[in-house]
């Protein structure tokens, strides 16, 4: 008996761990553009400023030579190549680019080459890819997921190495060790920063940290580099205006 799959069922057997985690990185950055176009529409929150929600978010163009495996050479090229692409970059800091969400599209493509080895066809793709990378004066929305005497860290669900330090909130904001949360005390009311509350920030300034191994002489010296914790892409943010910090502030 032959069975005949559908196409929902070819595409599902092409489906690996790469592309579900591609769509997943995919998912949380689109859900974060319609969170951020709610707020910035919302009558409370002033002016709707929505148009500009996905002014961090652009088109970078990359080239890159894409194996293909043979198992793979049954496959149409462009899907093979769009899976790869995505499973290299997807979720991956680029220096001086920002964060790689995923493959908008292929530009151009050549022949592939097959090298004695591994049999692998080495194909020279020209692609575009989707970024994000904030501007410096660009106001988000995220949730606060952790809080210290140092300052408080903010996620986007798809990105969290945020930082927002001590220096760049309201002044009269204090740390509060025994609740485990920020204080802005005012004249009649104390305001309160705590974790899993969703904060309005202002971002400051972009650290980028060059991650990639080192060899020899290089690799001893900065050995302590890759293991001392710091990401390869740090957005630093403010909350020192009006109408930041906690959304529920401004209601």
């Amino acid at each position: 008996m032959k069975i005949h799959k559908t196409k929902h069922q070819q595409k599902t057997v092409y489906e690996t761990r790469e592309a579900r985690k591609t769509k997943g990185t995919i998912i949380a950055a689109y859900r974060f553009i319609n969170h951020q176009v709610r707020l910035f529409k919302s009558p409370r929150n002033g002016p709707d400023r929505s148009k500009n929600t996905v002014a961090m978010f652009m088109l970078s163009t990359l080239s890159d030579v894409i194996p293909i495996q043979p198992k793979h050479f049954n496959r149409p090229t462009h899907v093979t190549l769009e899976d790869a692409i995505n499973a290299k970059y997807a979720n991956r800091v680029l220096q001086s680019i920002g964060l790689c969400i995923a493959l908008h599209s292929i530009l151009s493509s050549a022949d592939g080459t097959i090298k004695y080895g591994d049999g692998n066809s080495y194909v020279q793709v020209e692609f575009n890819l989707i970024v994000w990378r904030p501007f410096r004066g660009e106001v988000l929305v995220g949730r606060i997921k952790g809080v210290g005497a140092e300052g408080i860290k903010v996620s986007l669900g798809f990105f969290e190495d945020i930082f927002i330090p001590a220096s760049e909130l309201f002044e009269g904001t204090e740390f509060d060790a025994t609740q485990g949360g920020w204080i802005w005390h005012q004249e009649d009311i104390d305001l309160f920063l705590d974790v899993d509350d969703t904060i309005r920030f202002r971002v400051e300034d972009e650290v980028f940290t060059d991650k990639r191994p080192m060899t020899g002489r290089a690799a001893e010296e900065g050995a302590e580099l890759l293991e001392d914790g710091i990401p390869p892409y740090q957005v630093i943010g403010s909350c020192s205006r009006e109408g930041l910090g906690n959304v529920k502030w401004w209601e």
